[in-house]
């Protein structure tokens, strides 16, 4: 009996892209040194989106090779990438095989017919020596460390899911790493993903979703297992007490070879596995927190610059804050900048670069602050400060960036006219005289008509009335807050849509929900003049309501923020998968906002 399929030594795997059918066909073997008179697998996989039937291959003539038994069976493999759901099925044909001849062999291509076109494998070389020691054992004969294929063997023990956590009491916005991992001693066909794990009370970020079977030797209670990584993601717990991650679990395909040669078709066990309730304890952070201290928890360096120390005719100065680091980098907010006198600091744009390195997150996020000028003069931008807390010394850090000088020009007040002095009154024109002719007649110049003169005299009335409104306007925007976020919202929301309906083109599904979440809020923020960005869904969904925006619109706007939250951090919770139908609800409720 020839030992169980290793997916990670499926070096045969050949991939036949039919395009015309929408299916890939493909070859595997699961051992390719065999053992005289020992068995092996070749399993004929045909896999494609949608597919509720496949024809059986047709095999070819193989030399000095035995068929013993055949099986076949189906899976279905659903996932949720960048919010789209895609359903996958696959037909599996096994064939159970026995070399009778030294040396090394050749399983020429398999065919299969489909879609009106023909598809093949590639082929497949293998070497059968007098005795594969660890891998082929003659028929009926067990390999150490494995559980026997026999269909009697039960699935309990031998194939099941672990999450485990690196750690099992952390702190509020402290990482927690989970490791979600495959362990069999069977043979296995398809492994599908059957119900994502939910984490409530967590902020999720993803490090690795395996893309293919590696498997790995561990050793668990004695016993040897083929161990495969599924999962691996970082947690950020935001509340205290005790959270619960819910299960995992996924569909295997138990391949059950045939018992005997007249044993023609064998079975296949489908079988769903689950991971067991994973419990975390979060304890809140030391008291008494620092008065700069917002939320980091990780260790982090902060860093600021201006894009310009020279403002001339009112220019605004950009300060950019940069805090970077390891840990929770997404959930630090915004900084405390100190009041500068004579300049008017304005709510930041916020970026994020969040990667994983290694077990790690880290990344930075900026935060843009425009600040105007109201006068001329020389500024210092005061220094930053930020505290976070750092869980490997269990104590509250403060880092902060050193000050920077700038200088405005051209916005101070208008001078004192020249032609005034200091009684108030100034005689002109003492010193001219007369400007006298030197012929005795001028000739006679024809007068403009009268109606080009008036409609002169309105376009000039027209130009300064236009003139005084138009400073009217630019000095509000430049004193109210408010009215300057309400003129320019309009504005933002298409250029931000715009940049949405773009990201969706290029299929950067994360990046697309992203940006509708800062079209949304932004676009809210500015009509309503709220700080959108600190606030949570049941204070936006509460401000919202007291400024008189109808229910159905507020509820609409909560529900298109809760599914691009878990579009980007948690796709197994989406109910509504079509990013184009989203796009659409969104314009639609900011039309009725």
């Amino acid at each position: 009996m020839s030992r169980v399929l290793r997916p990670a030594l499926l070096v045969a795997l050949l991939p036949a892209l039919a395009a015309a059918g929408g299916i890939d066909f493909t070859a595997s073997v699961d051992q390719t040194t065999v053992g005289l008179g020992g068995q092996f697998t070749l399993t004929l996989a045909v896999t494609g989106d949608d597919l509720t039937a496949a024809p059986r291959p047709e095999l070819p003539e193989l030399q000095d090779i035995d068929l013993l038994g055949q099986s076949s069976s189906r899976s279905t493999h659903i996932s949720v990438i960048n919010g789209q759901m895609r359903k996958q099925a696959t037909f599996s044909f096994t064939y159970v095989l026995s070399a009778k001849k030294l040396g090394p062999h050749t399983i020429p291509p398999c065919k299969l017919t489909y879609g009106g076109g023909e598809h093949r494998t590639q082929p497949i070389g293998i070497t059968v020596v007098k005795s594969a020691p660890g891998r082929g054992a003659a028929p009926g004969q067990p390999v150490p460390g494995r559980a026997a294929t026999d269909p009697a063997v039960p699935v309990d023990g031998n194939l099941f899911l672990t999450a485990s956590a690196d750690r099992r009491t952390v702190r509020v916005g402290e990482q927690v790493t989970l490791h979600y991992t495959l362990f069999n001693r069977l043979r296995i066909g398809n492994i599908g993903m059957a119900e994502q794990p939910a984490y409530g009370g967590f902020w999720s970020e993803k490090i690795y979703d395996a893309d293919k079977a590696s498997f790995s030797r561990r050793t668990v209670d004695g016993k040897e297992y083929d161990a495969l990584l599924v999962k691996k993601v970082a947690l950020f717990p935001m509340s205290t007490g005790e959270l619960t991650v819910k299960p995992m679990a996924l569909n295997v395909s138990v391949v059950r070879p045939p018992r005997d040669f007249f044993d023609m078709f064998g079975t296949a066990q489908e079988v769903r596995i689950e991971s067991k309730p994973l419990a975390v304890t979060v304890l809140p952070l030391p008291e008494p927190k620092p008065e700069d201290f917002r939320g980091g928890v990780g260790n982090f360096t902060i860093s600021s610059s201006l894009d310009r120390t020279l403002s001339e005719n009112g220019e605004p100065f950009t300060l950019t804050v940069r805090i970077s680091g390891t840990g929770n980098v997404r959930l630090v907010e915004k900084p405390v900048l100190p009041p500068i006198p004579g300049l008017r600091v304005l709510d930041p744009e916020v970026r994020e670069d969040i990667r994983a390195a290694g077990d790690a997150i880290k990344g930075t996020k900026s935060f843009r602050y425009p600040m105007i000028p109201q006068a001329d003069g020389r500024y210092l931008v005061p220094s930053v400060t930020m505290s976070f807390y750092e869980p490997g010394s269990k104590s509250y850090r403060t880092v902060s960036t050193a000050p920077i000088g700038c200088t405005a020009a051209g916005c101070g007040q208008a001078q004192p006219s020249p032609l005034a002095d200091v009684s108030g009154l100034k005689v002109l024109g003492t010193d001219i005289t007369t400007i006298k002719p030197d012929r005795t007649a001028l000739p006679v110049e024809r007068s403009v008509p009268c109606g080009i003169l008036a409609a002169l005299y309105v376009s000039a009335l027209g130009l300064i009335g236009g003139s005084f409104l138009l400073r009217f306007h630019r000095t509000r925007l430049a004193s109210d807050r408010g009215f300057a976020r309400l003129a320019r919202s309009a504005g933002l929301a298409k250029k931000r849509l715009r940049a949405a309906e773009s990201l969706l083109a290029k299929r950067r599904y994360a990046d697309f929900h992203a940006a509708l979440t800062q079209a949304v809020l932004g676009y809210t923020g500015d009509r309503y003049d709220l700080d959108t960005r600190a606030m949570t869904k049941d204070q936006l969904r509460d401000a919202l309501i007291g400024r008189n925006l109808p229910g159905d619109a507020v509820t609409e706007i909560v529900a298109i923020l809760d599914q691009c939250e878990y579009a980007r951090f948690a796709p197994g919770l989406l109910t509504d998968t079509d990013p184009r139908a989203l796009l659409k609800r969104v314009k639609a409720v900011l039309h009725r906002v």
